[in-house]
């Protein structure tokens, strides 16, 4: 659903009300709105596909807030990927993937240094890439 950008109960209005919450607080972590309402302010960046500065933004504020144990950090992994598709730059973490036209998943963009992918998935509490790949091959 897309929206008016101010409107509340539309994206751009969530997204506006997003903005006024990273100013007045900072990323809203676990201490400001537990684990739940983290989850749903993670949600909300990463999936504002149409507005890249809002999620390098949400990006880097939540970083620090992962690097005080105040947020996710396999959701952060998810940012970081997302916009670096959007970037057009190789994922970290081989979260965003596609299907072919044939039907068959593959990266949105290549996997940065995929050989170490699995290390980097287990530092931030992600499964290996093989089971994540299988999860999404029984999505049809």
């Amino acid at each position: 659903m897309s929206g008016h950008p101010s409107r509340p109960g539309t994206d751009g209005g969530m997204i506006e009300r997003m903005r006024q919450i990273l100013d007045a607080y900072g990323w809203p972590g676990y201490e400001l709105v537990g684990k739940d309402g983290a989850q749903a302010a993670w949600a909300l960046v990463q999936h504002a596909d149409r507005d890249l500065a809002f999620q390098r933004r949400g990006l880097e504020m939540m970083r620090r807030a992962v690097d005080d144990g105040d947020a996710d950090p396999s959701d952060l992994a998810y940012l970081v990927d997302r916009v670096r598709v959007a970037e057009k730059k190789p994922q970290v973490y081989g979260t965003q993937w596609e299907t072919t036209p044939e039907g068959r998943w593959r990266p949105r963009t290549p996997i940065e240094d995929e050989a170490r992918v699995d290390e980097r998935r287990a530092e931030v509490g992600l499964k290996p890439l093989k089971d994540y790949l299988k999860e999404l091959q029984s999505v049809k």
